[in-house]
Order: C-alpha cells, then sequence, then structure tokens
C-alpha cells in the first residue's frame, strides 16, 4: 500500500492570546480539501517557546498529526530559527506538499526552506485546482 500523501501546514497562532488566525483557518481548511482528494493525511506544525494544546481545533481540520518545535529561540519569529528547527524535519519525512500563509513568516520562511531544500516554492497562492 502507497503512502498517504502527506499535507504538512504552518498555521500561525498567537500563544498569549491562543488566537489561530483566519488565514490559518483557511489554509487548514485547504489542508483537509486537498488530503481529502488525494488521500492524504493533514500535518499541522508548531513552532514556539511553550507548549500548547491546539488538539481540538485541529481535529475540526482533519489534522491528523502534529509536530511541535519547542525552544526559547522560537520565542519570536527569525527564519533563520524556523528553518533550522524544519529543514532536517522536512527532509526526514519528506511531505508532499507544505503549506504556509503569505504573511511575513510565511514571505521569508519559505524561500528559505525552498533554498535549503533545493525545492521549488509558490508564493500568492489562493487556490490549488487538483480536478
Amino acid at each position: 500500500m502507497a503512502k498517504p500523501r502527506e499535507i504538512w501546514v504552518l498555521p500561525e497562532i498567537n500563544n498569549k492570546a491562543k488566537e489561530i488566525s483566519k488565514l490559518s483557518f483557511g489554509l487548514l481548511s485547504e489542508a483537509k480539501y486537498i488530503a481529502e482528494k488525494v488521500g492524504g493525511t493533514v500535518t499541522a506544525l508548531m513552532l514556539s517557546d511553550q507548549s500548547q494544546d491546539y488538539s481540538e481545533v485541529f481535529g475540526q481540520y482533519g489534522v491528523t498529526k502534529a509536530y511541535i518545535f519547542k525552544d526559547p529561540v522560537l520565542k519570536y519569529f527569525s527564519a533563520e530559527a524556523y528553518s533550522a528547527a524544519l529543514v532536517k524535519k522536512i527532509q526526514d519525512d519528506k511531505p508532499w506538499l507544505f503549506l504556509m500563509g503569505n504573511t511575513t513568516v510565511g514571505r521569508e520562511l519559505a524561500p528559505r526552506l525552498a533554498a535549503l531544500l533545493e525545492t521549488g516554492v509558490i508564493s500568492n497562492c489562493v487556490r490549488m485546482d487538483l480536478t
């Protein structure tokens, strides 16, 4: 049996207010839609200096797995720190698709990861047609 196509999502969550942005809800919804179309799974990635439990929210959006990267250096966004935390996991697990928002985080992190991983990046994508 073939390995399911893993769709990774980097939702942006305000840990102090415990708020998930509308954009992140959209990313999670799109990931769930894509996973259903391609027989995949949805994995959420969290980078922070503290642990938070978002399992209830993630469950509503079809997230079957979450990776938590917890380190004091991840308290504030840094493309260098985030990419250093993620690159090895991406190389090991080789997700089929990795979604992140068109935000400051996404615009800085996505091309850095693409360069480190020697792969492509598509920016400002608002919809994927998988017909």
